[in-house]
C-alpha cells in the first residue's frame, strides 16, 4: 500500500491513492470564549519527513501542527502544540480533530453508496458501563452509525482507537491516541445518508480533557495537545487491528505487562465463590494454610473488602481518617493487620489488599475537609451511589493525605499487592470541575497512581477494579492487571454468562503488550454441576488474563483441588488470544473457539505444548462445533491432549469438530 502525506491550508491530508482509503484536510477546530475557530494553516512545508503547518487565532494563540511517518509502517503521528502569545490566560474550552471544511472527508475507497459494507470497531461497541449500571451491548464490530454517537467517554477506560474499514476494498484506517498524558482521546460520528465522496456527516477527534474546565494556558506558555495515531491498514481480521498500534506504544513506553511477576505466578482474591465481606482473620488463615500446602504456584494472597471493623463490604478512604489503624478490631485481626501480612507471608505467600479511594460525605473526613472534595461543575459535591465522594486530586493538601494513608495501609501494613475499586468515576466523569481546573482528569489520575504505586514494592502487584476496564494500554504504566468483566461471585450459570460477556474485545490484547486483564477469580462451588465448574475454569485458563483463583479451597473436593492445583502448576499468561469464530465480532460476542500459540521459549512451549485450543457451548442444549483445522494454523492432522484428563486425540479431517453437551467446554493441549 502506498500513502500521500501533506499539511495545506485546510489540515492534514494522509491517503492511499489506489483505494482512496484515508483522510483528506482533516483540521483543528478550537472553542475560546464562546467562538468557534476552525483553524486555517496560514503557512505550512515539510522538513525532511515531517510535515508542518502554522496559524494565529484570534491574536491568542500561535498554533503548530506537525504530522511525520511512525516506526510502524503506514502510519503517522499528528500533533497539534497551541503557544499562548496573548499577556492573560487563555481557556480553551474544546479542542478537536476533524471534518471542518467543505471537501475535507475520512474517504470511503470502494464501499456500497449506501455503506453496508463499511463498519466500525471500537470497545463501546460491546457495552456501556455508567456506574452503577453496567449495560452490556453488542456486537463489537458494526456498520456506521446512522445517529451520532460518541465513543471513549464512558466510565470504562476505553481503549484509544477506532478501526474503520471498507469490506469491499478490503482497507481501513485506525485513528488512536498516540499519548495520554494531558487529554483522553474520544471520537464523535454520524454516517452520510448516502456514502459518495465521505464516510461521515459528522466525524471528529476530541482531545478531552475528562472534566468541564477545559484547557488553561498561562501567559507565555505552550501545551501539547496528546498526538493521534494514524495507521492506513490493509486486509486484517477485527482481532489484529490494533496490533500494529501496540507495537507502536511500546516502542515509547515501558508497560507492566511485559515483566509483571503474576505472568507466572496465580493469585488468591478473598472474595468470590464464598467468603465475601467474612473478611476476618479466623476465616481467612485456614484458606491460606491450605494454598501454601496444596497448591504451591499461587504465590499472592489479597485481602478483599470487609476487613474493617464491622465487617462492611465496601472499604471507604475515610475510615482511615485520622488514623488508619481506628478501625482495626483485635478481636477480627489479633496483633492487627500487620502481624496478618505477617503470617502470610511466613506461608510462602505475599500479602495484598482490596482499596477504594471513595469517601463517604457522612464522615469525619467531610466534615473536617470539605474543600478536599471534588465537587461537579454547578458546585455540587460530586457523588455516586447516594453519599460516595472522592478526593479532589487537584487539591495537595488532599493528594497529602491520600499519600500518608496509603504509606499505613500498604506500606507500615506490609502489603506487597493492592486492588483499587471504585476509582474510574473519580477521573472519567466529564461533568466535574476540580479546585485547580489546569489540572486534567488524565493528569489527577497519573497523581492517583504514581501515589498507589509508591507505596508498593518494585515487584509488587497493582490491579484495576472497577469500572469494568476495556483495555487502555497507558494505565498499564503502573498497573499489572485490570478487571474486564463484572464480578463472577458464586458463579452460577448466569453469572458465568455475565461475566464472559464483557470481555472479547481485551481477549485480543496480549497482556505482555500492556498490562493483564482480570476475568475475576476461577473457582467452583461443590453445589454447581461438573460441566458448569469446568466451563469456568476452561474459560479462565485459555483467556490468558491474571490467574486469580477464588474461594474456600480448603473445602473442596479433591478433584476439584487437583484441577485447580494443574491449572495454577500451568500460570503462563499474558500471551495473544485468538478467536476461530467470526461471528463473536458480528453477533453475540460469546465465542464457541479461542486459541493460544505458545512462543517455543515460553513457559508452556517449553514442555512441547504449541498450542491450547478451547471450544465453549453456551446453549442449554448439545452442539456440534466445527473449526476448519486451517483457521488453526493447521495443515496436517493434529495430535490432542486433553488439558483436564490426558485423555488423547487426533484430528485430521479438515474441520476439527466437537460435539458438547449443554453449558460446557472442552480443552486440548496440541504437541509439536
Amino acid at each position: 500500500m502506498t500513502q500521500q502525506l501533506k499539511i495545506t491550508t485546510r489540515g492534514l491530508s494522509f491517503f492511499d491513492p489506489d483505494s482512496n482509503i484515508g483522510v483528506r484536510d482533516l483540521g483543528l477546530s478550537l472553542v475560546m470564549d464562546e467562538k468557534k475557530f476552525d483553524v486555517e494553516l496560514t503557512s505550512h512545508g515539510s522538513e525532511g519527513h515531517e510535515h508542518w503547518g502554522e496559524a494565529n487565532v484570534g491574536g491568542l494563540l500561535k498554533i503548530r501542527t506537525t504530522a511525520s511517518p511512525s516506526v510502524v509502517s503506514g502510519s503517522i503521528v499528528l500533533t497539534h502544540c497551541l503557544t499562548n502569545i496573548s499577556s492573560h490566560p487563555v481557556v480553551i474550552a474544546s479542542a478537536v480533530t476533524g471534518q471542518f471544511h467543505e471537501g475535507s472527508a475520512v474517504l470511503h475507497g470502494k464501499g456500497s453508496w449506501l455503506g453496508w459494507e463499511l463498519r466500525y470497531v471500537h470497545t463501546d461497541n460491546v457495552r456501556t458501563e455508567k456506574y452503577p449500571h453496567c449495560q452490556m451491548e453488542y456486537p463489537y464490530e458494526r456498520m456506521l452509525p446512522v445517529h451520532t454517537v460518541e465513543l471513549g467517554a464512558g466510565e470504562d477506560q476505553a481503549f484509544p482507537a477506532l478501526y474503520v474499514k471498507d469490506l469491499r476494498s478490503r482497507r481501513g484506517i485506525v485513528f488512536a491516541a498516540a499519548s495520554q498524558e494531558l487529554n483522553y482521546t474520544t471520537f464523535t460520528l454520524r454516517k452520510k445518508a448516502l456514502v459518495k465522496d465521505g464516510i461521515f456527516e459528522e466525524f471528529t477527534i476530541n482531545h478531552d480533557p475528562g472534566h468541564a474546565g477545559g484547557f488553561t494556558i498561562p501567559a507565555g506558555s505552550t501545551l501539547q495537545l496528546d498526538g493521534l495515531f494514524i495507521q492506513l491498514v490493509g486486509d486484517v481480521r477485527t482481532e489484529d487491528c490494533f496490533s500494529e498500534y501496540l507495537d507502536y506504544l511500546g516502542t515509547k513506553l515501558t508497560f507492566r505487562g511485559a515483566h509483571t511477576p503474576v505472568l507466572e505466578e496465580a493469585f488468591h482474591c478473598t472474595w468470590n465463590y464464598g467468603p465475601f465481606a467474612d473478611q476476618t482473620e479466623k476465616a481467612l488463615l485456614p484458606t491460606a494454610e491450605f494454598l501454601s500446602s496444596n497448591a504451591p504456584a499461587i504465590k499472592w494472597f489479597l485481602i478483599d473488602a470487609g476487613y474493617i471493623d464491622g465487617g462492611l463490604t465496601t472499604t471507604f478512604l475515610d475510615q482511615f481518617y485520622p488514623d488508619p489503624n481506628q478501625n482495626i478490631s483485635q478481636e477480627r485481626w489479633p496483633g492487627g493487620m500487620r502481624a496478618f501480612a505477617d503470617k502470610v507471608r511466613r506461608l510462602g505467600l505475599r500479602p495484598g489488599l482490596w482499596w477504594s479511594p471513595t469517601a463517604r460525605t457522612d464522615s469525619k473526613l467531610f466534615a473536617d475537609h470539605e474543600d478536599w472534595f471534588l465537587r461537579r461543575s454547578d458546585g455540587t459535591i460530586f457523588l455516586i451511589d447516594g453519599n460516595q465522594g472522592f478526593l479532589d486530586l487537584s487539591n495537595p493538601d488532599a493528594l497529602g493525605f491520600l499519600d500518608k494513608t496509603l504509606s499505613v495501609i500498604l506500606g507500615e501494613w506490609g502489603m506487597d499487592a493492592c486492588k483499587m475499586d471504585f476509582w474510574s468515576q473519580n477521573v472519567e466523569t466529564r461533568d466535574v470541575l476540580p479546585s485547580d481546573p489546569s489540572v486534567t482528569n488524565v493528569q489527577a489520575r497519573r497523581h492517583l497512581f504514581e501515589t498507589v504505586r509508591k507505596h508498593l514494592p518494585a515487584n509488587g502487584v497493582f490491579i484495576t477494579c472497577v469500572a469494568t476496564g476495556m483495555g487502555n494500554p497507558f494505565i498499564g504504566r503502573w498497573a499489572d492487571s485490570y478487571r474486564n468483566t463484572i464480578d463472577i461471585g458464586l458463579g452460577v450459570w448466569l453469572e458465568q454468562v455475565n461475566n464472559c460477556f464483557w470481555a472479547l474485545p481485551t481477549l485480543g490484547f496480549p497482556g505482555r503488550k500492556s498490562f493483564l486483564p482480570n476475568h475475576d477469580s476461577a473457582g467452583i462451588m461443590a453445589e454447581h454441576p461438573d460441566n458448569e465448574n469446568l466451563f469456568r475454569l476452561t474459560w479462565c485458563h485459555i483467556n490468558m488474563g491474571l490467574l486469580e483463583t477464588g474461594g474456600r479451597m480448603e473445602t473442596w473436593p479433591e478433584k476439584w483441588v487437583a484441577a485447580m492445583r494443574k491449572m495454577t502448576d500451568r500460570c503462563d499468561r499474558g500471551h495473544r488470544v485468538r478467536c476461530a469464530d467470526d461471528r463473536a465480532f458480528t453477533g453475540l460476542p460469546l465465542p464457541e473457539c479461542l486459541f493460544v500459540d505458545f512462543p517455543s521459549d515460553s513457559r508452556t512451549g517449553r514442555l512441547g505444548i504449541r498450542q491450547s485450543v478451547a471450544f465453549f457451548n453456551w446453549s442449554d442444549e448439545p452442539k456440534i462445533i466445527n473449526v476448519r483445522r486451517a483457521e488453526l494454523g493447521h495443515t496436517g492432522p493434529v495430535d490432542a491432549v486433553c488439558f483436564w484428563s490426558d485423555a488423547r486425540e487426533t484430528f485430521d479431517g479438515e474441520f476439527i469438530s466437537q460435539r458438547l453437551e449443554g453449558r460446557s467446554a472442552m480443552l486440548w493441549d496440541i504437541f509439536k
